[in-house]
């Protein structure tokens, strides 16, 4: 009766063990799903985010006042009376960006030049390309292809001049990608204990190598048992229980410590850099760390451990971020109240949170007499999701391929996992 029950009860048993095995491989892979999602929402928002450089993330946002208060860009001034000209033929331009700053100008031309050849001029004088120069006068673009007399540009006018690379101040954030090298301020680097190196982050381990005695008890046969026969109920098989040892390769971590800088930038070559800024700075280093030095020294070996021990030397290694490793961020820009250029982890909603290449939906209303302006976004971003993104570009091209890269490793777990279920 008691094998019959046996008999009955190791099945369900058996059946059990599967289905929690299915279990576990379906939560894996949902796991494993989620998880290449998310790395393949990273990489779209980094594809949709144009690259730019610090010089004109700089000059497009907004420097805060002391007090907390953001300083309001200087509203453009009202356009003047039209008025006859000084020669015929001629009119006196003066050129001003979206903040009220003379860009180019006060200068007389003639009325016949073209608005192509003024875009040259205004882009020589702010060192920025004629094709990434717009001129507005009044509420109307100045079309490169006609000249100022057609356009009806009178004397004494003031011309409007939007750079998409020379944006200025039109936002408290914005949502940038910035690509360059970490550097780190002067007496803030930290040193690296064994290759003695200046770097903007360190992790060192000291590991002990050592072998340990482990015994074990092995069974071995001593006697085959006979199979029953006619009229001989046979006999079971003799074993022996031996104990038998031996040495294996044993490593433990005696010792860790971290050390990192005060403040990492990103430079970019342009003349300006970004404090990087992350949710956890340490975790963001240590992740973006790389093994950088590894010595081991041998060790006369000696029992310890009450004699089932014995040291055989040890290892020390360093993963460092070095100062000068190519990086690539994405995240929320902004100005402190120290004046220096951050990108950190996304504080404003993601609609709210425009990209600098999004000039169509700034609008800047005219001021009423005496009154300050601010630019207003006219629409919401489009881009959602966003977050703060950031590694350092050793094997990869840029941070896209990063996450590129993860959501392979990903996928592949993934069908590992559902093919195990």
């Amino acid at each position: 009766r008691g094998a019959h029950a046996l008999q009955t009860v190791l099945p369900l048993m058996r059946l059990s063990g599967s289905a929690v095995l299915a279990l576990l491989a379906n939560v894996a892979g949902l796991w494993s799903r989620w998880r290449e999602s998310s790395s393949l929402c990273s990489a779209a928002c980094v594809a949709a985010t144009p690259q730019t450089s610090l010089a004109d993330l700089r000059r497009a946002l907004r420097t805060p006042m002391p007090g907390g208060e953001v300083r309001e860009a200087a509203p453009i001034a009202e356009d003047p009376p039209r008025v006859k000209s000084l020669l015929p033929g001629e009119v006196t331009l003066r050129v001003v960006s979206l903040s009220g700053r003379v860009l180019w100008g006060p200068r007389t031309v003639d009325d016949c030049t073209m608005v192509l050849e003024l875009q040259r001029h205004v882009g020589e004088a702010i060192g920025q390309p004629a094709s990434a120069v717009a001129l507005v006068y009044g509420t109307e673009e100045l079309r490169g292809g006609r000249t100022l007399a057609e356009e009806a540009v009178p004397n004494n006018a003031v011309v409007c001049a939007v750079v998409c690379r020379d944006q200025v101040e039109i936002a408290d954030a914005l949502y940038a990608r910035v690509r360059g090298q970490i550097w780190v301020p002067a007496g803030e680097a930290v040193n690296a204990p064994f290759s003695g190196e200046q770097v903007a982050f360190c992790e060192s381990t000291v590991v002990r190598l050592y072998d340990e005695w482990v015994t074990r008890c092995e069974r071995h046969l001593v006697k085959s048992g006979r199979p029953p026969a006619d009229g001989d109920p046979g006999s079971d098989s003799e074993y022996e229980e031996i104990e038998c040892g031996s040495w294996e390769a044993r490593e433990e971590t005696v010792e860790r410590r971290r050390a990192l800088a005060g403040h990492i930038y990103v430079d970019d070559g342009s003349g300006y850099r970004a404090l990087i800024l992350p949710r956890d700075l340490n975790a963001w280093a240590c992740n973006n760390a790389d093994l950088t030095f590894t010595r081991t020294e041998d060790a006369l070996a000696h029992l310890g451990g009450g004699a089932t021990q014995r040291t055989r030397g040890w290892r020390r290694d360093e993963r460092c971020l070095s100062v000068g490793d190519r990086c690539e961020v994405l995240g929320e820009a902004s100005i402190d109240e120290e004046g220096r250029l951050v990108i950190c982890e996304p504080h404003l909603p993601s609609d709210q949170l425009h990209r600098l290449d999004s000039p169509r939906a700034l609008r800047r209303p005219r001021p009423a007499p005496g009154a300050r302006s601010s630019p207003v976004w006219e629409r919401p971003s489009a881009l959602r999701h966003k977050a703060f993104l950031g590694a350092v570009l050793r094997e990869y091209s840029s941070l896209e391929n990063v996450h590129l890269a993860d959501v392979v490793w990903w996928r592949c777990w993934k069908r590992l996992f559902y093919v195990l279920a």
